[in-house]
């Protein structure tokens, strides 16, 4: 059951946060980056797909062993840890195999997906916390 509630915080925290910054923020950054391989229109049942798995996982290997531990500094490196890596393969990979694909968003989506993580990881330990 805790997976469960574990889940639904981090993806309600991790939707809300991830697309104010795609839809708001950094929409202008990447367009102005990578406009070319935007799609007019988003896969919107894709992108909720990708943010269910990803909040599963984020779940399984760093929030959940972070309460077990009760221990809110495994929240926040382990998510940033979580968010690097698993940004990085995927800005890494678009870079070495995708013509148009920017450094400069390379590094700007690898620091945001660290920064994303720690912080859905932090907020949904303490929300869990005041919860239960």
């Amino acid at each position: 059951m805790i997976y469960i509630i574990l889940f639904l915080i981090s993806f309600l925290f991790f939707l809300i946060i991830d697309l104010a910054w795609l839809g708001i923020f950094a929409k202008k950054t990447y367009q102005k980056y990578i406009g070319d391989n935007l799609s007019k229109k988003p896969k919107w049942i894709v992108a909720f797909i990708f943010y269910v798995i990803y909040n599963i996982f984020l779940v399984v290997f760093v929030i959940e062993p972070a309460i077990y531990n009760s221990n809110i500094f495994d929240a926040v490196v382990y998510g940033a840890s979580f968010g690097f890596i698993t940004y990085a393969t995927y800005d890494l990979t678009n870079y070495a195999t995708l013509k148009s694909w920017s450094l400069n968003i390379v590094f700007i989506d690898i620091i945001w997906g660290s920064f994303l993580v720690s912080l859905v990881s932090l907020m949904t330990f303490i929300t869990y916390g005041w919860i239960f």
